[in-house]
Parts: structure tokens; sequence; C-alpha cells
């Protein structure tokens, strides 16, 4: 007959703080709102970027109407360049 050392089982379990971070609740809901700041202040970075200001578009208005030719206006403009262009003249019938 077995003693009762024979059916004794030990067993034993030691929680990892590093493994069980994922297998948190909140740890996904804290990733996703991190991912989300980050998304929102990147896409309003990037609306503004697009805006010129009336200084820069009178500047480039100006410097288009100081050209000697009366037919330039100003075609394009943004933050890095002004784009002036020449309006075409009409041709008249038969020529």
């Amino acid at each position: 007959m077995a003693g009762p050392d024979e059916n004794i089982e030990v067993t034993m379990k030691v929680p990892c703080s590093i493994d069980a971070f994922g297998k948190h609740p909140w740890a996904s809901t804290i990733r996703d709102i991190a991912i989300a700041i980050c998304f929102a202040a990147a896409l309003i970075v990037w609306s503004f970027s697009f805006q010129v200001s009336e200084d820069i578009i009178e500047e480039c208005k100006t410097a288009c109407a100081s050209t000697p030719t009366t037919n330039i206006y100003m075609a394009e403009v943004s933050a890095t360049k002004c784009v002036c262009a020449s309006i075409p003249f009409a041709k008249k019938p038969g020529q």
C-alpha cells in the first residue's frame, strides 16, 4: 500500500507581469486612444499646412502685376511658390 507522501502533487504558478500587460482589458483601450490622439494630431497639422496667409497672396498679386506685360495674372499661390501666367489672346475669326 502507498504511503501518504506518494499521493501529493505539488504545482507552482508564478505570474509574470511582463506577459500579463497585453492581457489586461484596459490595455487595448489605452492603445486605441493613443493611436486616435496621434492620428488626430497628424490630421490637424496636415490640414493647416494648406493655408496661405493674405499677406502672401497680396505679395504674389503685386509681383505678377509688376511685370512689364499687362496681360499677366496670378495663376497659383502656395506657402512656397507664386506662379504668374499670361492671358492668351483670342484669335479673331479668319486668322
